[in-house]
């Protein structure tokens, strides 16, 4: 049996340089977030792509290191 996640126990998490502000299921029962990056600029996507690790950051981590 798969774990429950109750998305409003998702909020204040932070994965790399994103901090969950926002939780909700889209209609495949997917859990979306929004998230704050570092940053202050905004990421919203998928619950899984950043428990992954798949997403660390708004983008700004490929800018910088584009930069490097």
């Amino acid at each position: 049996m798969a774990n429950k996640i109750n998305e409003s126990e998702l909020i204040g998490q932070k994965f790399e340089l994103l901090t969950i502000q926002k939780a909700w299921r889209n209609s495949k029962k997917d859990i979306i977030v929004r998230c704050v990056c570092e940053c202050g600029r905004t990421y919203q996507g998928r619950y899984y792509a950043i428990k992954s690790g798949h997403a660390k950051s708004c983008g700004c981590l490929i800018t910088k290191n584009r930069g490097n």
